[in-house]
């Protein structure tokens, strides 16, 4: 074996994966990431706007 790729092997898996899709992440907290250099000023986030 050379390769091993996780995922949703369960039925229960499946929906806990696409009710993550609906998880808000807060503003502050891509602000927070651009202020302690953890990623680029440049970087796309999303825009709070969804």
């Amino acid at each position: 074996m050379i390769t091993v790729i996780p995922g949703a092997d369960r039925p229960h898996h499946v929906q806990a994966n696409c009710s993550s899709f609906d998880f808000r992440i807060p503003d502050a907290f891509w602000t927070e990431l651009k202020t302690q250099g953890l990623i680029t000023d440049e970087a796309p986030v999303p825009d709070g706007r969804g």
